[in-house]
């Protein structure tokens, strides 16, 4: 891994002074969209223990790190976009859209997620899917879906 690698949340900061502090455990997330943006970078380096770690107690006793890992199984995590983050005291949702590739196919899942703060830190619970999940078609000639303002060919098409 390269010095300069930028974090997969779409951060645009370095994933060594971004989610990698959470991931290596240096410090917890301080709220629920570094949290959110922190389990998508996990998903997308394959850190299923730290997914698994960021699950409510609720969750964590219906999965184990090998469920998690088959479910990931041959998607490769590309882009996250987090809409808005709405915080009240020991709840907080954040709505995001993360796309990814699966049998080279790109689908977009648009989510709103619950998180609740317990015991000193922040933990997913629940989600929904909004409208907008889907498998999409780009065209060669589109806009990336990743925020670069490339053409899709250019960016992240091939």
């Amino acid at each position: 891994m390269s010095l300069n690698e930028l974090c997969p949340c779409g951060s645009h900061r370095d994933y060594e002074t971004c989610c990698s502090i959470y991931h290596r455990n240096v410090k917890h997330a301080p709220d629920a969209e570094a949290l959110m943006r922190s389990r998508f970078s996990a998903y997308a380096k394959g850190d299923y223990q730290y997914i698994f770690k960021t699950y409510g107690a609720l969750q964590r006793a219906k999965l184990s790190e090998t469920d998690l890992a088959e479910q990931a199984d041959n998607t490769t995590w590309l882009s996250l976009q987090v809409l808005q983050h709405i915080q009240n005291d020991n709840k907080s949702q954040v709505e995001f859209k993360a796309y990814y590739k699966l049998r080279k196919r790109i689908f977009v899942m648009h989510e709103r997620s619950n998180f609740e703060y317990c015991d000193g830190r922040w933990f997913y619970t629940t989600g929904v899917m909004l409208d907008g999940t889907k498998e999409l078609t780009l065209k060669r000639n589109d806009l990336c879906f990743c925020g670069s303002n490339k053409k899709y060919k250019k960016c992240c098409g091939p």
